[in-house]
Parts: C-alpha cells; structure tokens; sequence
C-alpha cells in the first residue's frame, strides 16, 4: 500500500558481484535486473536483494510495486546509458507514458544499497481551456534559473478578482496534483473561478527539475512566492487580495509561505499539518498496516524501519558530519535540515495573516490530530476552523472507514468545501 503514502521512497536492493565493483560489473548487474523485473521474473530479481531489502520487500510486494508503475507510467520500454560515479548509478527509465530516472547505489560488498525512481523533466501538455464561466492563460513562474510552467484560471464576468495560488502535497505533481484518477487542483481552480476568484496553478518543482530540490525552499516556498508575486501584477487581479491555498504538505508550509510572502491576505492550510512531517509518517505506516486487521512480521519491521530513521533524522542538527545527500525516507539530509528549526504553529501565531483550515475526518495521512493541533494553538480571531464527516485527503466523499482504495476511484472535491473557500476569501 505504499503508493497511498503522503511520501513516496521506493528501498530495493541487491545484486551480488565481486569485490572489484569495476563499472562494467555494476553496469551489467543493473542490466540484468531490469531485465528481470521487466520480464515480471520477480523471483529471481527479489534473489538479487540482501537479507536486510528481503525483509522489507516479500516477493509479492515487489510484483505490485512494478506492477503499479507499469499502470500509472505506461509500459517499460527501455533505460538509457547508465551513468557511473563510482558506487552511485543514474539511468533513465523509458515508459509509455512518461520518464522516470532511477538512482541506484551499491555498497562496499557490491550490493544494491537502494533504488530511488523520479520523475524525469519532461513537458506536461495540459493546455488553458475555456468556458463560459472563465478562461485559461499559459503563465511561467520564475524562482532562479529553473522556470515552471502553469495556468491562470481567470473568471469571465468582471475584472479586480481576489486570487489564490495553489501549492502541491508531497509528491512530483503535475500542475493539476494528478493523484491517481483525480486532478484536485484542477478541480479547485475552476470551481473557485465560477465564484469570481482566480487561480493560479504550477507544475511542481520535484516533476520538471528533481536534481533541484535539496531544502524546503527549493521544493516549494521559492517556488510558491514567485507564483504569488506573478499573480499580483496580473491586470486583472486585486493586489490587495492575493491568498494561498496549500494541500498536504503545502499546507505545513502555509505559514512559511505566509512569512516569506507578507504582502498576501491570507492562507488557506487543506489536510495541512500541524505537527512534523517526520512525526506522522510512523502512524500513517501503522494505518496500513492495520487495515487488514492483522500486522504481518515484514510490516512490523517496515513500521520499525521508519520509526528508527524519523529518530536519525531528529538527530541531524546535533551533528557535524552530516552527508547532506544521504538519503532518510523519501528526502535527503538537507531537506530535513532545511526543516529543523520551522514550527508551523508558532510561524502562524507570528505571521499577520488570517488562516482557514480544511480538513476532512476520513483522512487518514493527515488526521484529526493535526487539525485539533491548529485549533489549540490559534485563536478564533486569527483563523477559521472547518471538518468534513465525509472527505478523505483529497476532500473527495466517501463512505465509512478510510481506505486507500478510494483513491483508486474517480472523485472531485465536494462542492460545500469550494463554497467555504469562497465565502472565506470574498470575506476577507
């Protein structure tokens, strides 16, 4: 159940060749395992792991995680040159659908230490469209060098629009955070536009330049303040009334955008939260787990996994030989570090914004733990408070207990909560 995780870090492992680890050694073993998983010989490739990735990977998990991309990527096609510097191998994945660019290391016995898949830089065609409630515009966001491309949904009737920029989870998203079947922020920025507020919507960082993402700022808070500084020149939106809505993680980061941007209105947490991001991410393994009513020994020992790595990357800043590209979870050393010193809760109580905060009570990767937490620490004077019975993550209905298989299914976020958006932005 991986893939249903707020943070994607796919851990494999292992050839075995011999102690020389010589280029032509290492380039013919990740040869030779692509082409087993790709020839679905899932047995012998899952030979190919050390005791420690066996335990974490049965047969069968590794089958769907191969599985599943083929599903969501197209079909494997074929890799390109593999790259080698010294242990550490690149190579780009060829699929019908996209390109991903796997990363894989080996260690000082010559095993596969991991392999990491991310989403190679490739052009998104998702073109403006047009209606008779609003029109779309092609616009570029620039923080340094690496421009983003996106779309300003802009509404028909009138001109001095409130506008809201809209910042992704966790996860190289598309422009519309394509998550499985459903485009919440596509759904977000036409309905907001209907309401007479226009949206602005990005590619995210970590989909067009992954190799440019090291820290927090790089993956989102550059990014997200540029795209609320374009938004507020646009002739026909109000300067005075420029919002942020983040989702997930982007949500977490709200109050830092907040600061970072402190000419913008106000800001708009969904699913965001309130405690470190390190520190939900045992839970959400425990859900899983759980789901079926029984914790199997390898899932008890991935939960164990995580739950050690959280406590190392707490340990970080005490540290004075810190790899900063050394992997924890899903992100390097220097994005945990980037993050050591940010508390969503006091940055809120500083910063001069007013805030709203969504959050639905079948949400299982952001909880009601979170929401309370934002609810305890700022006043009613300061922030807006809204629980859904029915919303998952995503703000999609569904039906008793939470189920990552809801994902599965084709949703749209539920009309009430696009109401209350509205109501709050126009409001304030």
């Amino acid at each position: 159940m991986k893939k249903y995780l707020l943070f994607t870090c796919i851990m494999l492992s292992s050839l075995f060749i011999n102690a020389q680890n010589s280029e032509d050694e290492i380039r013919k073993s990740t040869d030779k395992f692509l082409e087993l998983i790709s020839h679905e010989k899932y047995t012998e490739a899952r030979g190919m792991f050390n005791d420690k990735v066996k335990a974490l990977i049965s047969e069968e998990k590794l089958k769907s995680i191969w599985s599943k991309f083929n599903k969501s990527k197209g079909v494997y096609v074929e890799h390109n040159k593999i790259q080698i510097d010294g242990l550490k191998t690149k190579t780009t994945l060829k699929f019908t659908k996209m390109y991903l660019l796997m990363k894989l290391n080996y260690d000082a016995q010559g095993l596969i230490e991991y392999i990491r898949l991310l989403p190679k830089s490739t052009p998104i065609n998702i073109p403006p469209e047009e209606t008779d409630d609003y029109y779309e515009e092609k616009v570029t966001v620039n923080a340094g060098d690496t421009p983003l491309e996106g779309l300003l949904t802009i509404p028909k009737d009138g001109d001095n629009f409130p506008v809201v920029i809209l910042v992704h989870g966790t996860g190289a998203h598309d422009r519309d955070e394509t998550i499985l079947k459903n485009k919440p922020f596509k759904d977000l920025a036409h309905e907001l536009a209907k309401e007479g507020i226009a949206v602005l919507r990005y590619d995210k960082r970590s989909r067009i330049h992954p190799n440019k993402c090291n820290t927090i700022k790089e993956l989102a808070v550059d990014d997200a303040v540029a795209a609320l500084t374009l938004a507020s020149k646009h002739p026909k939106v109000d300067s005075e009334r420029v919002f942020v809505l983040g989702h997930s993680l982007g949500g977490y980061l709200a109050p830092m955008i907040a600061e970072e941007a402190s000419f913008i209105k106000g800001a708009i947490s969904m699913a965001g939260p309130s405690r470190r991001i390190e520190d939900i991410m045992p839970e959400q393994m425990e859900f899983l787990a759980n789901f079926d009513g029984k914790v199997s020994k390898t899932e008890r020992k991935k939960i164990e996994y995580v739950k050690k790595t959280v406590q190392e990357i707490k340990e970080l800043p005490n540290k004075t030989d810190v790899d900063p590209d050394k992997m924890y979870l899903f992100a390097k050393a220097s994005f945990w570090l980037s993050l050591a010193d940010y508390s969503p809760l006091k940055t809120a109580l500083k910063t001069p914004q007013k805030y709203l905060f969504l959050q639905g009570k079948r949400d299982y990767q952001v909880t009601m733990v979170d929401y309370k937490g934002w609810k305890r620490a700022l006043p009613k004077s300061k922030a807006t408070f809204k629980k859904y019975k029915k919303l998952n993550h995503l703000m999609i209905e569904g039906e008793g207990k939470a189920n990552p298989k809801d994902y599965e299914k084709t949703g749209h976020i539920a009309a009430y909560v696009i109401g209350d958006i509205s109501q709050w932005i126009h409001k304030n």
